[in-house]
Parts: structure tokens; sequence; C-alpha cells
């Protein structure tokens, strides 16, 4: 790895059916990193309920949480 990281971005979508939470303490427990993220409420096709969901992360919190996935990674 050349460098420091600068920034680390993680987003993603929770359906309504899904369990909010749940899925922001694995995501949480993959990149090591605790705070209030930046949420949207969307509606689907169908109307149903979609919730994006991004995190930003920036200096040392960026560099940690990419360690944190590195280190979870396969050697391959």
């Amino acid at each position: 790895m050349k460098g420091p990281i600068q920034s680390v971005e993680v987003s993603y979508f929770v359906h309504a059916t899904e369990d909010p939470q749940k899925i922001a303490a694995a995501v949480e427990s993959v990149f090591g990193f605790v705070g209030a993220p930046a949420t949207e409420e969307l509606e689907g096709h169908f109307g149903n309920a979609i919730l994006t969901v991004n995190h930003h992360l920036t200096g040392e919190d960026a560099g940690s949480a990419f360690a944190s996935l590195a280190s979870k990674m396969d050697s391959d």
C-alpha cells in the first residue's frame, strides 16, 4: 500500500423487510467503527421503504476502518 488512507466511504441499502440495527451491527463489526451515519428514506417501486445508509470516514478513522477490513480478508 502506498501512503496513508485518506478516506473510506461505506454505503448500503436496508429494505423494509430487514432489521436496520442488525445490519448496522454487522457493518460496524467488519469496519470497527461506531458512529451516526447519514441516512435517507426512499420508496421502492412497489411503495416499500428503503433506507440508504452512508458512513464517510476520514483521517485516522479511515485508516482504522481500512485496516479492520483488510485484517478480515484472506491473504490470497
